[in-house]
Parts: C-alpha cells; sequence; structure tokens
C-alpha cells in the first residue's frame, strides 16, 4: 500500500447517500448523548436503556463508517451487506423506542412543567433522537432488495422481519422480567417458552446470514431478480457463465449471449449450458439488465453504435475489453442517453473454477448498488475488489495475464519433470498442485512470500540450489517485464481506441464483415484512413465517415 492511500479508500463511503445517511447518524447520535450528558440527564432503568441505545448505535455505526472508507470490511469473516442493513434496521428500532421511552419518562412525567431546568435540554434530545432514527430509516431504505440488484437476504422483506420479530421479542422479555410473575402460571410459562424458541431460531437466522453461512441461499433467491447479457461469445463469456452457474448466482435460462460466428467452440459450449444465444446483440440488450462487453477491443465502438439506441436506465454496462476506458463508452453511449451506467472490471479465467482475480472501477453515473451488484457477482466467482481506473491497466499485466504466466510455468516445471524420467500426466499434475498449494498457503498466511520461500530452502539442500540456477537466468526479472509489457499493452490499445482509430493489421477482413452483418450496422458506418505522411497513422477509423468531413 503506498503512503497516500489514494487508492484505497472508498470516497463513496463519503460522498454517495448511504454514506451521508451515516454521516447524519454520527452527528446527531453524537449530539444526544452530548446533551444527555450536559444537563438533560438519564436515571433508573429507562433512562439506562435510553442511553445505552444512543452510545451502542454511535459506537456500532462509527466502526461501519470507518471500514467502509479504507475498505477493511473485506479483512472481516462476515457477509458485510448483510451486517450493515441488519444493524441499520435495529439501530432504527432502538431509536424508535428510545425517542418514545425519553420524553415519557423525563419530559411528561419528570419534568413536566416549562420552567423545569433541564426541559429545553431534553426536548432537544428527543428531537436529535427522533431525528436519528430517520436517519437509520434511510439507510434501511437505500439498502433495500430492489428489483435487477443482487443483495443479501437480510435486505430483503423477509429478512427485516427477522430483525423486527428479534427486537419485539426482546421487548417482550423486558416486560415479562419487569414485575409480571409468568412463573405462577402454566399458560404464562408456554408462552415464555414458545417466545424463547421463536426467539432462539430467528437469532440464529440472523447470525448465519450476517456470517455468511447462507450465502448459497441468497444467491438463489436474488438470482431471480436479474438477467445478464454477455455481447460476444469467446472465451471469456464462455467462463464466466461457466462461473456463475456453478456458483449459483444466476441460472443459465437468465443468460443471453450473441455472436455473429455461431461456429465458435465456445457458443456449443454456451448452448450446453442452456444458455439462450442469439446472433443479434439488440435481442441481448432488450433481455439482459446487466450487460457484459465480452468483445476484442477494436469491436466496441462498433457494438456501442449498434446497441446505444437500445439502452435504457435499467442497464448497467460492463466492459471486459483490455484498454478500453469508461470516458470513452461514456462518450459513445451520450449520444443516445444522458447519463448510462458504465464500469470497467479486468478478470481472468479461473472465474470458470471460482478462483478468479477481478478488480473493477466505477463509471461517472453508476450508483452504489451497481458496484454492489457487480462485486457480488464477480464474488461468486473469485476474489473481487473496487480500485481506480488508472490501476486497472497494471492489473491486466499481473493477473489478468497471470494464468498464462502460471500455465507456461507449470508447462516448464513438468518438461523438467520428464527430462528427469516422470510421466508427463504425473509431471503436469506435481507441478500444478505445487503452484496450487503455494497459492493457497500464502494466501492462508500473514508472511511475505519471501519469507515462505525461505522456508522452504534448507542450507546447502537442492531447492537453494535450483533458486540460484533460477536467479542467474534472470527468472525475476523476466516475469516483471513480462507484466510491464503487458501493462503497456493494455495502454496502447486505450491509446488508440482514444484516437478512435486502429492499426489495419489489427483487424481482420473476416472479423469486420461478421461485424458489418450485424443488424443496424451499416457499410458506410466504418472509414477506411488511408492518410500518409509522416506523423500520421494508417489505420481504420471506428466512427462513421461524416463525422470526419469538415
Amino acid at each position: 500500500m503506498d503512503s497516500t492511500g489514494g487508492h484505497y479508500l472508498n470516497k463513496k463511503a463519503v460522498l454517495s447517500g448511504l454514506g451521508a445517511a451515516r454521516m447524519v447518524q454520527l452527528f446527531l447520535g453524537c449530539t444526544t448523548m452530548a446533551l444527555v450528558s450536559h444537563s438533560a440527564g438519564y436515571r433508573a432503568d429507562y433512562g439506562v436503556y435510553c442511553m445505552f441505545v444512543w452510545c451502542f448505535c454511535f459506537a456500532v455505526t462509527l466502526v461501519v463508517f470507518m471500514l467502509d472508507v479504507t475498505r477493511l470490511h473485506g479483512c472481516m469473516p462476515i457477509s458485510w451487506d448483510n451486517f450493515t442493513v441488519s444493524f441499520a434496521m435495529l439501530a432504527t428500532l432502538m431509536y424508535v423506542t428510545a425517542s418514545v421511552v425519553y420524553p415519557v419518562y423525563f419530559l411528561t412525567t419528570d419534568c413536566a412543567a416549562e420552567d423545569c431546568e433541564a426541559w429545553g435540554y431534553r426536548i432537544a434530545v428527543t428531537v436529535c433522537s427522533s431525528v436519528c432514527s430517520f436517519a437509520y430509516g434511510a439507510e434501511v431504505f437505500l439498502t433495500r432488495a430492489k428489483p435487477g440488484h443482487v443483495v443479501g437476504y437480510m435486505a430483503t422483506l423477509s429478512g427485516l422481519l427477522k430483525v423486527v420479530q428479534a427486537f419485539s421479542a426482546c421487548i417482550i422479555f423486558g416486560a415479562l422480567a419487569h414485575d409480571s410473575e409468568y412463573e405462577k402460571h402454566i399458560p404464562t410459562q408456554y408462552c415464555v417458552a414458545v417466545y424463547s424458541l421463536c426467539f432462539t431460531l430467528t437469532v440464529l437466522v440472523i447470525g448465519a446470514t450476517v456470517s455468511g453461512r447462507t450465502s448459497k441461499l441468497t444467491k438463489a433467491e436474488s438470482s431471480l431478480k436479474m438477467s445478464v447479457g454477455f455481447l460476444g461469445a469467446g472465451q471469456l463469456a464462455h467462463a464466466l457463465v461457466r462461473g456463475f452457474t456453478a456458483a449459483g448466482v444466476i441460472s443459465a435460462q437468465r443468460i443471453t449471449a450473441s455472436s455473429p460466428d455461431t461456429d465458435l467452440p465456445t457458443v456449443a459450449g454456451l448452448r450446453k449450458l442452456g444458455v439462450n444465444f442469439t446472433t443479434s446483440n439488440k435481442e441481448t440488450v432488450q433481455k439482459s439488465d446487466v450487460l457484459f462487453l465480452a468483445v476484442k477491443p477494436h469491436i466496441i465502438p462498433f457494438v456501442l453504435d449498434e446497441i446505444g439506441p437500445d439502452i435504457e436506465d435499467r442497464h448497467l454496462i460492463v466492459s471486459c475489453a483490455a484498454g478500453v476506458t469508461i470516458g470513452s463508452i461514456e462518450k459513445k453511449l451520450m449520444q443516445h442517453r444522458p447519463s448510462p451506467k458504465v464500469m470497467r472490471l479486468m478478470t481472468n479465467t479461473p472465474v470458470v473454477v471460482r478462483e478468479g482475480a477481478t478488480v473493477y472501477a466505477t463509471g461517472t453515473h453508476a450508483e452504489v448498488e451497481d458496484g454492489k451488484l457487480l462485486e457480488q457477482l464477480m464474488s461468486s466467482v473469485g476474489y473481487c475488489t473496487e480500485v481506480e481506473e488508472d490501476l486497472i491497466d497494471p492489473v491486466t499485466g499481473l493477473s489478468g495475464s497471470g494464468p498464462a504466466y502460471a500455465f507456461t510455468a507449470v508447462d516448464a516445471l513438468a518438461d523438467g519433470g520428464v527430462k528427469m524420467g516422470l510421466p508427463r500426466r504425473l509431471a503436469v499434475r506435481l507441478g500444478a498442485q505445487a503452484l496450487l498449494g503455494a497459492a493457497r498457503m500464502l494466501l492462508d498466511s500473514e508472511q511475505h512470500p519471501g519469507q515462505l520461500k525461505d522456508n522452504v530452502c534448507s542450507p546447502g539442500g537442492a531447492t537453494i540450489h535450483a533458486l540460484h540456477v533460477m536467479e542467474s537466468g534472470g527468472f525475476r526479472s523476466l516475469l516483471i517485464n513480462a507484466v510491464e509489457t503487458s501493462c503497456i499493452r493494455t495502454r496502447e490499445l486505450s491509446y488508440l481506441a482514444d484516437q478512435e482509430k486502429i492499426s489495419a493489421a489489427a483487424i481482420k477482413k473476416t472479423t469486420l464483415d461478421k461485424v458489418l452483418q450485424q443488424p443496424g450496422v451499416a457499410e458506410g458506418g466504418v472509414g477506411v484512413r488511408t492518410e500518409t505522411g509522416p506523423g500520421v497513422r494508417t489505420g481504420i477509423s471506428l466512427y462513421k465517415n461524416n463525422r470526419h468531413k469538415k
């Protein structure tokens, strides 16, 4: 982590509506406690309860706010969204009761006369507490389940009712414990037993959900509320579909993919999975809420020109193309809609086995809920986190291209094993298992990879001799250079896209012909620049010729 920490702070935790609600909660909670401590006062069981509510909610809200700003909640073994919405609902109920109890016992009864010294302070406490209950209610409203969004179970109506049930049971237990003498009568004892059983089961459900133990059930339920489309049916689309369906986050019947090339092996694979396949991108747009742009970078402008008129407010556009910036996509789509919701991600092929590595960046018009939707989708197939967009190019060089580095390393290790007499199949399996085990050890450990490497090397042993040979061959430098080269190439692709043209050698005529066969794309929409001379690039323009006419 760099010293500034700029890329690691979640600005939306402060600048969004949810962040504003939490800051209001903190301000009003602090003000309420200060007024009570200064002159309003509290005493007896009712006063202690009210003070507990204000202190408890303030402390938890402060922790939630700081963890969200610093993104450290990702290190916690809980379902963050389920936890925050559950707490917000609980805090709303607690604040409502405190806002009723405090004025009843400390304003109406204990300080009824207007000349009471603490009258004004207690009025202020009641007002601040009441308004703060609306701030917590606003958080519940902002994070509740909405159509087209993947959410945790606790954000659904049934999940929120679980919190209400548990809190109501606590109120009942408090009333029974206060001179009710329920133990003297069998019917009241039966009622208490029923209350206790229901309360225990409800708390267990809430606890299991917040701890993330019910994630599969949550994904199965939320999968009914959204549909996904892939513009492009290549390796990436196939890998993501396999990952999503294996994770249960969405059924294959709610996924649509389109491609002009129906002969691709991946198209056959998608059809076997039960995905709806079409050659029309427009049809995919009409059937989907989330649209993944899973085509080559130089094809993106053609696709955007075609689907732009069909994009609606409900659509979330997710670009998977290396080097294509959010700004360039927004610029194209804003010709048709004023506020297109665009996001950009970089993932890798291990999403097939739900071990992918994904980062994403949010566009100008995308909302907090859109980021949560994408993160929950991609978290179902591996690790996922949000970054600033300028970090996606280095991620492409590292984890985006990383599987290819790993496959090459396993292939080379297997060759070494074969050279020394191992059967090929066994050598490949042992090499792959060595990388898999080492990766798991590193992820499960807090130690530096160099320390784990040192733990394997015994003095004068075989491993340290082998590492010496690798260092002599420039092993580290080769990997560093590979990441750097991949990143630089990604930035070159970004430059070409920003210049609205690509190298003539970068696009095959067969591919261009297939693009021109798409409905809504005319041959006149693709112009070829053939100017030559000093400082002039030769390439194919991705926009219509008439845009370049004087």
